[in-house]
């Protein structure tokens, strides 16, 4: 992409709908060339100024004269077709709408940073859920932005690079460049980073690049030195602004490799033969078909877990099979797999020691969640997890001991409360003295509207049973009011009623809830 000379111009003749007469008058509006200049005598036939060649509406002249004719006048090739770049005008408002849409999702801190499940909801290249059935995530990634410095970055250059590649080759050739780009970025990212999540067009800008860089080195000969040179240099500052830019924003490099080379080659299958024909032909057709072949493939290869040397996509899927196909069979079958076992790390204990909580295989849960706090002691959500099976698993002390020290951590009051009410539960179950003290600490932290604080005003006396049941608007806060209304029965010796709150639980409560787990267990005990 050649940069603006006020004493040269580039005219590009390569739209079919504009005329080499129709282009010269554009570069006149531009400005008028100096009539007294005449051409170098040694300048090559085709090179000459536009000005002095003869305007056919002969279509077998207009497709001998050379694709590229480049004039004294200074017209960058991105000022000629802009008004008529409507796919890439198209791909910019696209991108901008759903960024606008992703933002009323979000809310307002969307527009700097959105959160992680966010993108999830919004189809972020995930290669869980990516390589796990769901692969449109490959294409509809390229649509969405990580906060709005990303995707100003991203529109700016597409409108530049772009705008250069539709008009060189003609808007159905250049859409299919950039889909099929983005998806193969898409496809080498995973390769690369299964269980790293990637949004963004940068990949198909890179494929643009390379479209247009395959466009220039296929027709250097009929290209003016100069401007052969120019355009490279151009083509080497966009691709070091997305190295270097992307570096403090952790790009994926990986994804702009893939769409560079994706758009070389298929840029190259595709380049127009002359000024008129923008038809598609069995070449382009091959091109199409042989880049296509090589997503498809690379897909199957990462889909079978050939690249996925962590075992952390199978982790990843022994998870989705829990809590996306509520299939927990299927879940344990996974993370007891040979791909799976191989992983010991943090991630791979959290999702086994839940599963295993979720089947209630208290044994196998207990060495994965011990594995787990050696590598982070202070996590909340291992302390949790080492907590509910240390409580199910009968161990009150440990209970304590583990509730204890995660209400020293720095969390949201009405996390902390839940490790308070398991405290509450177990320090009962041990005769401790003041055993509602914990339960009183953190009740101070909690806002008096808040339902963690009716559960702690319930528990520590200060609100009725009636109250507490009437106070629950939701399946889940009837759920947590039901197991410690249970609970309170079973200290109290009312075991049948109890036992009915128990049950009821287990029929109607979400089965990731702490009270869930913890109702099993004790209507296991009760009969």
């Amino acid at each position: 992409m050649a940069e603006k000379d006020s004493n040269n111009s580039i005219n590009i003749e390569t739209s079919a709908e504009k005329r080499p007469d129709e282009f010269a008058e554009a570069a006149n509006q531009v400005g008028e060339a100096d009539p007294t200049a005449q051409a170098d005598p040694a300048e090559p036939a085709g090179q000459a100024d536009t000005a002095a060649q003869p305007n056919s509406s002969d279509p077998a002249a207009q497709a001998n004269q050379p694709l590229l004719t480049f004039s004294t006048q200074a017209i960058e090739p991105w000022i000629l077709p802009a008004q008529r770049a409507w796919a890439t005008n198209s791909i910019i408002v696209i991108n901008v709408l759903i960024f606008i849409a992703m933002v009323i999702d979000g809310g307002f801190t969307a527009i700097i940073r959105p959160d992680a499940e966010l993108l999830v909801k919004w189809q972020l290249d995930w290669g869980p859920l990516t390589l796990d059935g769901e692969p449109w995530r490959l294409l509809t990634s390229t649509f969405i932005h990580i906060g709005f410095i990303h995707l100003a970055c991203n529109m700016v250059v597409l409108s530049r690079i772009g705008t250069s590649c539709e008009l060189l080759y003609g808007k159905t050739k250049y859409v299919i460049i950039y889909l099929l780009s983005g998806m193969a970025a898409s496809v080498v990212s995973l390769m690369f980073h299964a269980d790293n999540g990637s949004a963004g067009a940068s990949g198909a800008i890179c494929g643009l690049i390379g479209a247009y860089a395959g466009f220039i080195m296929l027709h250097q000969k009929e290209i003016e030195p100069r401007i052969f040179t120019q355009s490279m240099k151009q083509i080497a500052v966009y691709l070091a602004v997305c190295v270097v830019f992307g570096a403090s924003m952790r790009a994926d490099h990986a994804a702009h490799f893939g769409g560079v080379i994706a758009g070389l080659a298929i840029g190259a299958a595709m380049a127009p033969i002359n000024n008129i024909d923008r038809t598609f032909r069995l070449r382009d057709a091959l091109g199409v078909l042989a880049l296509s072949l090589f997503i498809v493939g690379v897909f199957m290869l990462e889909q079978a877990g050939t690249f996925d040397r962590s075992g952390n996509l199978a982790i990843s899927k022994a998870s989705n099979a829990y809590h996306r196909d509520n299939d927990l069979r299927k879940a344990i079958e996974l993370i007891e797999s040979p791909e799976a076992a191989q992983n010991e790390s943090a991630f791979a204990n959290q999702i086994r020691a839940s599963l295993y909580l979720e089947a209630n295989q208290i044994k196998k849960a207990k060495p994965a969640v011990e594995k787990l706090l050696e590598e982070e002691p202070d996590d909340m959500t291992a302390l949790q997890l080492a907590m509910e099976i240390a409580f199910i698993d009968r161990n009150y002390q440990k209970t304590v001991e583990i509730t204890d020290k995660a209400l020293e951590q720095d969390d949201s009051p009405e996390r902390l409360a839940y490790f308070a009410f398991t405290n509450y539960l177990a320090s009962r179950r041990l005769g401790v003295e003041n055993s509602d003290e914990e339960l009183k600490s953190i009740k101070q932290k909690l806002s008096d509207k808040s339902w963690a604080y009716k559960v702690a005003s319930f528990l520590d006396g200060t609100m009725s049973e009636s109250d507490f049941k009437e106070a629950a608007q939701d399946n889940d806060q009837k759920t947590e009011t039901n197991f410690y209304t249970g609970m309170v029965n079973l200290f109290d010796g009312k075991r049948a009623e109890a036992k009915e709150r128990f049950e009821w639980v287990i029929k109607n409560g979400p089965r990731e809830f702490i009270e869930y787990h913890y109702a099993v267990r004790e209507l296991q005990d009760l009969q």
